[in-house]
């Protein structure tokens, strides 16, 4: 899960530049090794040249590994959960959804994939109900998978503040 961003001016400058003028928390050298490393695509494809010319509309991802995130607090408990609703509650150290330097250890995506775990496990974990015969033939069909998850708030609260979020 990638954070993707679209070049959005009329003026062509290089992607390089482009980076480190939109996300100025990150030196040159650092989106240098990135780009490097192959955590940036333009347009779908790996970048492999950072002086490519960027043109209105081009679509840009950056997938870094968490572990170059800043490292947060990542402790939330579940206080209700349903079929349209979550409720979480949130430490410290914890940005609520993507930004700045934040992509990854964030409350939505940390909660999501424990969630999605949770839902596969409990789906993989069902059994047959003790009472049914063992042929084969009437065997019940395997449960399909859970729909996929997306967690989208209803409001937020700074990274450095702990309490609730729906």
């Amino acid at each position: 899960m990638g954070r993707s961003f679209r070049y959005s001016t009329n003026k062509n400058a290089p992607l390089i530049d482009f980076l480190c003028d939109k996300f100025s928390y990150m030196q040159r050298e650092q989106w240098l090794g990135h780009i490097r490393d192959g955590y940036l695509t333009l347009n779908g494809e790996p970048v492999t040249n950072a002086e490519v010319v960027l043109k209105p509309n081009d679509m840009m991802t950056f997938d870094a590994p968490r572990e170059l995130e800043p490292e947060v607090d990542g402790n939330f408990s579940v206080l209700h959960e349903d079929d349209d609703v979550v409720v979480l509650s949130k430490s410290g150290n914890l940005p609520v959804s993507e930004g700045g330097r934040y992509s990854k250890n964030t409350l939505c995506a940390i909660a999501t994939a424990e969630l999605r775990a949770a839902a596969q496990a409990k789906t993989k974990n069902v059994e047959a109900p003790i009472d049914a015969p063992s042929s084969a033939d009437t065997t019940p069909p395997p449960r399909p998978p859970p729909p996929p998850l997306q967690l989208l708030t209803v409001h937020r609260l700074d990274k450095e503040t702990s309490g609730v979020v729906v």
